[in-house]
């Protein structure tokens, strides 16, 4: 039997005991040739059976299509924050990659931009880099390291910037296209910055990401109060 996600294919063959873990969707996997008995286990928020028998019964339970649901999932991660400034400036703030690289990485991170070309259809490459030692194997394309490379897809003026991107990653998951859309409305002394984040992967942990974005929003306005 196979499980597959995309190019990668889980083989359950003659081994003695198989194993994988399956980080993208919290799922750990073990199965037992000798005792024809497959653990499946997700995570706590995941309302779905801990154990199950596989072999005989596996139309009945179907969990070959749980765990194809579970490598599948994405979801949308959106934060916002009000910000004492006009939209002109929140703008020219995203679209300048020396004021983006300052205040972009998330608390305890630093970046670098490779590639920046804030036009539609225009290039970047970003890398973010954990600063922690405790953190040194954590990034998603290597070590401490994430680097994403991704595309412009629309500018309107002083109101929207989007964007699609994907990481450099072994993970195949973390290799496809995710949105980022960054909306700026005028509101009562200031501007109302919402980032919407589309179809992120599982395994991007939602409450990291949500604080990491939020965490982008804080330096933000730091950023802002100190440069008007």
């Amino acid at each position: 039997m196979n499980i597959r996600k995309g190019s990668v294919t889980f083989n359950i063959e003659s081994h003695t005991a198989f194993c994988a873990v399956l980080k993208q969707s919290g799922v750990a996997v073990c199965f037992n040739t000798n005792s024809k008995e497959l653990h499946v286990i997700l995570r706590e928020d995941k309302n779905i059976e801990q154990q199950v028998w596989f072999f005989g019964v596996k139309e009945r339970l179907g969990m070959e299509d749980i765990l194809m649901n579970q490598l599948n999932e994405r979801r949308t991660d959106r934060v916002s924050k009000k910000i004492a400034a006009s939209p002109s400036t929140i703008y020219q703030a995203i679209l300048n990659p020396d004021a983006l690289v300052s205040w972009l990485p998330p608390e305890g991170m630093r970046g670098e931009i490779e590639i920046y070309e804030p036009w539609e259809s225009g290039e970047f490459q970003i890398s973010l880099t954990y600063l922690d030692p405790e953190y040194s194997q954590a990034g998603k394309t290597e070590g401490n390291k994430d680097v994403s490379q991704g595309t412009f897809t629309k500018l309107i003026k002083d109101k929207q910037v989007v964007t699609e991107a994907a990481f450099e990653s072994d993970d195949p998951t973390l290799r496809e296209t995710m949105g980022m859309t960054w909306n700026l409305e005028t509101v009562p002394s200031g501007t109302k910055v919402e980032i919407v984040a589309e179809n992120v992967p599982s395994s991007i942990d939602e409450k990291a990401h949500i604080e990491g974005l939020s965490s982008s929003l804080t330096n933000l306005a730091a950023y802002i109060s100190r440069n008007q």
